[in-house]
């Protein structure tokens, strides 16, 4: 009941003052964010668990002036705790990092890079 009255008033913050710069709606048992940038464009897209922990794919986005919504990290969570692929990539589309991560605890092989090319590996 908590989770649809916080639904219940994102909506109605977003209908009073004319703009929204957040949706938050229920899909599947889990609640999906969307924030915006002011000109509209997304900033980041995400779920939580009903117990409001993230959980699932969240997707952060740069707006960028001439790229609009150019994807700036893609992460994973379980019920709050870092789980599974992390990227983060640069203003033009380049990996920077890519992390693994089970349940909270870092995992596996990192991999670091520079202008677009592997440049360190790290073994958790």
């Amino acid at each position: 009941m908590r989770h649809l009255i916080l639904v219940t008033l994102f909506f109605l913050c977003g209908i009073g003052f004319g703009q929204t710069t957040e949706e938050v709606t229920l899909e599947d048992s889990l609640i999906k964010k969307v924030s915006y940038y002011e000109d509209g464009s997304i900033r980041e897209i995400g779920y939580f668990d009903l117990n409001e922990k993230r959980h699932g794919k969240w997707v952060l986005y740069l707006n960028d002036e001439n790229r609009k919504s150019v994807v700036t990290s893609v992460a994973s969570f379980q019920h709050g705790l870092k789980h599974g692929e992390w990227i983060v990539y640069d203003r033009n589309s380049n990996i920077v990092c890519r992390m693994f991560y089970d349940n909270g605890t870092k995992v596996g092989t990192w991999e670091m890079y520079e202008n677009g090319e592997l440049s360190q590996i790290r073994n958790f």
